[in-house]
């Protein structure tokens, strides 16, 4: 059996881990990633990424 429960807070997550405590049954948390996470991996995977040689350009970059 799968059950899906979207939008739950963490108070509803500990109450059913409990829950699945006292049984035999397993349980998988899956988290939807954030939107932000969506765009940065759509970012990557398109190359849309600034690359420095090392951590030194890096630094100087961000403190610009």
């Amino acid at each position: 059996m799968t059950l899906i429960i979207e939008n739950a807070d963490k108070n509803l997550e500990r109450a059913i881990k409990n829950v699945v405590k006292l049984t035999d049954a397993k349980m998988t948390i899956q988290k939807e990633p954030s939107d932000e996470l969506i765009e940065a991996i759509k970012e990557v995977e398109n190359g849309e990424v600034e690359r420095y040689k090392n951590f030194e350009e890096f630094k100087k970059a961000m403190l610009k």
